[in-house]
């Protein structure tokens, strides 16, 4: 399945919502339970009172250093992807195009048809290098910070 930069960025700001959200509601019952307000999920869980909370708040702990790592293992291989892309599979880098390859003609100028394709290879590189962006801003450092990773 493709996704656009533009679908990641709304994924992350989704995240970033949520992060908010949980920040609010885990701040409030570890002011319950006698904690600091930026208490990490580790010291909240040790914190709760005897029952399901330990064991709970300590599952999802380790099934959100998971899916944290999960997030960065998938935007590191994006952002390698991205870096090899299409250039990277043999295909020539803009402007390395010879007289007489398609697109020119015998004296070497360039066709509509050449700068249609340079015209496509300067949005393809604009997206790419904005796909880029979006995937190395995947770090979620208020996630880490809140599962005592940081």
């Amino acid at each position: 399945m493709k996704f656009t930069a533009a679908d990641v960025e709304k994924v992350l700001e989704n995240l970033r919502f949520d992060t908010l959200a949980r920040n609010i509601e885990s701040s409030a019952l570890a002011i319950e339970w006698s904690l600091p307000a930026n208490a990490t999920l580790p010291m909240i869980a040790s914190a709760a009172p005897p029952g399901i909370w330990p064991e709970l708040l300590q599952e999802h702990h380790r099934e959100l250093v998971v899916l944290l790592r999960q997030v960065e293992t998938t935007a590191a291989a994006n952002v390698r992807a991205l870096l090899t892309g299409p250039r990277g599979a043999g295909n020539p880098p803009l402007g390395s195009v010879q007289p007489g390859d398609n697109g020119t003609t015998a004296t070497g100028e360039v066709t509509r048809a050449e700068t249609a394709d340079d015209v496509m290879l300067l949005a393809e590189n604009a997206n790419i290098e904005r796909a880029l962006a979006v995937t190395r801003d995947c770090s979620l450092p208020l996630l880490k910070e809140f599962l005592g990773l940081e």
